[in-house]
């Protein structure tokens, strides 16, 4: 294959990785999905936040570690912010529920 139909394939490939996506189901009104996409978020952000707190709560880890010869305080050595975890737990879950709900994430076509 020569270097051109290389770089049209990556072209190709790329372009459609990034195509919008939307949920759809057949014979559902654009209101009916708002109301199961509120609901998912809502139900994922509770469920997220509970999941949150545990971890914390149950750290595997001790809040003392012994770093270059004494004792630091570390509360949380794989904190990655606010938004962290907590955000990507909440994008599985609402994407979870809205599956089970019967709904499919399709590229849209412009």
């Amino acid at each position: 294959m020569n270097v051109i139909a290389r770089l049209v394939l990556a072209a190709g490939l790329g372009l459609a990785a990034c195509a919008p996506m939307a949920w759809t189901q057949p014979d559902t009104s654009d209101a009916k999905l708002a109301a199961d996409r509120t609901e998912c978020c809502t139900i994922a952000r509770r469920q997220a936040q509970s999941l949150a707190f545990r971890y914390r709560l149950l750290r595997p880890y001790p809040l003392f570690r012994w770093r270059k010869g004494r004792y630091v305080f570390d509360p949380d050595p794989f904190d990655d912010g606010f938004f962290g975890r907590q955000a990507l737990l909440t994008q599985d879950l609402e994407r979870d529920c809205l599956t089970a709900k019967g709904y499919s994430l399709v590229p849209v076509m412009p």
